[in-house]
């Protein structure tokens, strides 16, 4: 825990075995972990945990994590939680690192690529709505919201399918919070 504007914050402590990530609500918060905290990991040994990984409001997760996949092997969902974790690989060139990264550096075959993965890490089945919540609020964060409609009732239907195999899922996804910001 460090009080403070992370954005502007300087890591001066050198290479970092584990990093256990819940910062990553905006972009500029995204950018900075990359920036001060993946350039630091060591290739074989350093762990990554990405607390709000199975959470509707922090898609980014998703398109830098499928960006970064060749470097990171996934070792899976921390079970009865939203944390996904990671081990490094492979260093990730520089350059990828300290880039100030937006939607615009994902095209839609990228988004949806990064989405289908992200759920193939998602051990808990049902859980694995909540990364298609993240997938309908990606457009809802970029102003499509017609776009995200329709993700989001292809989701529902899914949801409502899975509910019907599966009486005693009590559980609701976080499905509706994004149906809430429509």
């Amino acid at each position: 825990t460090h009080a403070g504007d992370l954005t502007v914050f300087e890591w001066t402590h050198g290479p970092v075995e584990l990093v256990h990530v819940d910062i990553m609500k905006t972009w500029s918060l995204a950018n900075a972990v990359l920036r001060l905290f993946f350039q630091e990991l060591i290739p074989g040994v350093s762990i990554v945990l990405h607390q709000d990984f199975v959470h509707y409001n922090t898609v980014w997760i998703h398109l830098l994590m499928y960006r970064f996949k060749d470097h990171f092997e996934p070792i899976g969902q921390v079970p009865g939680t939203t944390t996904v974790e990671f081990r490094l690989k492979t260093d990730i060139p520089k350059h990828l690192l300290t880039h100030a990264y937006g939607f615009s550096d994902f095209d839609e075959v990228e988004r949806k690529a990064a989405f289908a993965y992200s759920r193939s890490l998602v051990a808990d089945e049902f859980m694995r709505f909540n990364i298609d919540a993240a997938e309908a609020m990606t457009p809802v964060h970029m102003g499509h919201l017609d776009e995200a409609r329709v993700l989001l009732d292809a989701a529902l239907s899914r949801e409502a399918a899975f509910k019907k195999e599966h009486p005693q899922e009590r559980r609701r996804s976080e499905l509706v919070k994004v149906q809430e910001r429509l």
